[in-house]
């Protein structure tokens, strides 16, 4: 269940403000999940070469099956490394967007400090 909104009077010197500041954190939400979705398929990917690092592992494992097991791990790390430029951009915008926002609250904070509000 979603919790209670709560309605604040947002004076008129900040409703262009509050309205960037919602939009950053729309920007947020979206990228947030868009992250968690990124490190799920990260989480995917390795834990499907926990097989290949067992067989590796494995004293009792011939070579061939080793070697076969090492050239199958260095293919889901190349698919694992071309994960990591969409989770790094996602991340970026994801960073910006909670900065712009939190900077834009400091700034409303500040004023209402001043003015007394």
């Amino acid at each position: 269940m979603a919790p209670d909104l709560i309605v604040v009077a947002v004076p008129r010197k900040h409703q262009v403000v509050m309205r960037a500041v919602s939009r950053h954190v729309a920007a947020l939400r979206a990228f947030h999940a868009g992250l968690i979705a990124e490190t799920h398929r990260h989480l995917h990917s390795l834990q499907e070469m926990a097989p290949d690092i067992e067989t590796l592992r494995h004293p009792a494992a011939q070579p061939p099956g080793k070697l076969a097991a090492a050239e199958a791990a260095s293919r889901k790390l190349r698919a694992l490394e071309r994960l990591r430029n969409p989770w790094r951009e996602t991340y970026r915008d994801f960073r910006h967007s909670l900065r712009r926002a939190h900077a834009l609250l400091k700034k409303i904070a500040s004023s209402n400090s001043k003015t007394g509000l």
